[in-house]
């Protein structure tokens, strides 16, 4: 993981840790001591959260989604959590599902053609292909290019 990521991810655990703090003491009690505590050691303890900031700037992605499982794992009941897990389930089928289409239609085609059909909005993104040349092509376009001659000249 990058610094970058880890940094996003303290920084949520930072926000999870002020929410957990403003929970009723019931359900502050249903979160077992060990998760709290593995949270609390893990947050970046310098960033500041305050119910104004959550206000303004809402919670990180990352941490709706730590609260998602906190909600699932503790604070629903069983026939809710595994209607839930279920549902995770599924949407991670339908992800790789996504995923092994795209490699299998570049088994089938080639590459351009399928990053082309997955960003047909986005018409700056174009891949180059990019041709390494050998070590006697390298030789041959340098003397090319000290008697100055075009690459035509030659046939390959």
């Amino acid at each position: 993981m990058n610094q970058v990521t880890e940094d996003k991810y303290r920084k949520a655990l930072a926000e999870v840790f002020y929410i957990i703090n403003t929970l009723t003491e019931e359900l502050n009690k249903m979160i077992p001591k060990s998760f709290i505590e593995s949270v609390e050691n893990n947050m970046d303890k310098d960033y500041v959260i305050t119910k104004d900031t959550i206000k303004q700037n809402g919670l990180s992605k990352e941490a709706e989604a730590i609260l998602a499982l906190i909600y699932r794992d503790f604070f629903c009941d069983d026939e809710t959590r595994d209607a839930y897990i279920e549902l995770d389930k599924q949407d991670l089928k339908a992800e790789e599902q996504k995923y092994n289409n795209i490699f299998k239609k570049a088994e089938n085609n080639s590459i351009l053609d399928v990053l082309d059909e997955k960003d047909e909005n986005n018409q700056n993104n174009k891949m180059v292909l990019y041709k390494k040349e050998n070590f006697l092509e390298k030789i041959l376009n340098k003397i090319k290019k000290f008697f100055k001659i075009k690459k035509e000249t030659f046939p390959k």
